[in-house]
């Protein structure tokens, strides 16, 4: 399959491929593609009760003042999280970290 990339995109994959967060283009293209399909089976989901019941308790939450500011969430997560999503991909396993 050949496909056309408009030029920001390309320029956007061949930075992630020089800042080595990818083996290859090819690579960054499935990753993306891996995670576009996971948002559709994620978003095909039906919601069940436990999930409604998750939500209204943070809605709940949220009124009673027990938020949080997002920086501060999203701070927690990278840092929790980000070594994963920034370790370099190969073309082999597209959007999982290769191991050494």
């Amino acid at each position: 399959m050949n496909v056309s990339i408009e030029p920001d995109l390309a320029k956007f994959i061949e930075d992630e491929v020089r800042a080595r967060r990818y083996d290859s283009a090819d690579a960054a293209v499935n990753a993306a593609v891996l995670r576009l399909k996971a948002e559709h089976e994620l978003l095909a989901e039906e919601i069940d009760d436990d999930d409604v019941a998750a939500i209204e308790e943070g809605l709940a939450q949220l009124q009673r003042g027990e938020g949080r500011p997002w920086e501060q969430v999203r701070a927690e997560f990278k840092a929790r999280h980000v070594h994963a999503l920034s370790a370099p991909h190969s073309g082999q396993r597209p959007g999982l970290a290769r191991r050494s």
